[in-house]
This record gives structure tokens, sequence and C-alpha cells, in this order.
């Protein structure tokens, strides 16, 4: 039975400020059932608000497909610490289905984040990496 769900807007709990991820075992049992809605719902990225739980962490699998299993990230308390560039494409949301619009968003960024091992990590993302950084963030 699955615990969680996508969150629609207006749901009021979309604007909540989620808190930092302190406890990695906080987490760690909730991700098979995001990647699970992901992949349910074809997304690329789930962030943890968009199900519910108030935490600053986003998963990732920029193929979309469950069977690419290696290409599964975990971006734990993330933060855009440098942007440069603009572009401007098409995006949709899982938590505002059937809305698509073109969004204004740097080009490239860089983004520290830890990992599901505790590990912090600096990412310089372009493209669609970048897009979907400055999304779940």
């Amino acid at each position: 039975m699955s615990r969680l769900e996508v969150l629609y807007y207006p749901d009021p709990r979309l604007r909540e400020v989620s808190t930092s991820v302190d406890d990695l075992d906080e987490i760690r049992d909730l991700l098979p059932e995001m990647f699970e809605i992901m992949y349910k719902s074809r997304g690329i990225g789930l962030a943890a608000p968009q199900v519910g739980v108030r935490k600053r962490f986003f998963i990732a699998n920029l193929t979309a497909d469950p069977e690419e299993k290696d290409q599964e990230q975990v971006f734990v308390n993330p933060v855009i610490v440098e942007n440069s560039g603009v572009m401007k494409e098409i995006e949709g949301c899982l938590s505002l289905p059937g809305l698509e619009a073109t969004i204004r968003r740097a080009e490239m960024v860089v983004v520290e984040s830890g990992d599901m091992e505790g590990k912090r990590q600096q990412v310089e993302a372009e493209g669609l990496w970048a897009k979907l950084f400055q999304h779940e963030i």
C-alpha cells in the first residue's frame, strides 16, 4: 500500500518551508516509493515536498527509465551556489499535470549537495541537468 502520493496545486502543503535532512535514515525508506511514483508519473525528477515530505531533497533519473537504476540519483540539502547564462524552455511539473510553460532559467548552475553516503559534492550542470536542479530546488 502506497504511503506517498503526488500533491497537486493548489495544495497548501506545496508552499510549506522544508527543513534540512539531518539524518539520512529519516529519508532512506522513502526513496524506492518516490522513484516508483516518479516513473509512474513519467517524470525525471521529484522533490520531497511534492509527495508531502517537508525535507530538502530530491530524486532524479534523466533517462526516466525504471530499468536504468544505475542512473538514479538522490540530492540531499542541495544549494545552488553559482549560475550563469540564460535559457528559456518549455517545462512541466508533476504537481501541475497537463500544464506546460516557457520558463527562464540559468543556462549553467553549480550545486552543492549531499549524497546518500553522507558526502558533500559540487556539481556543475548545463542544459537539462541545470534545468532539473533549478526546478527541483
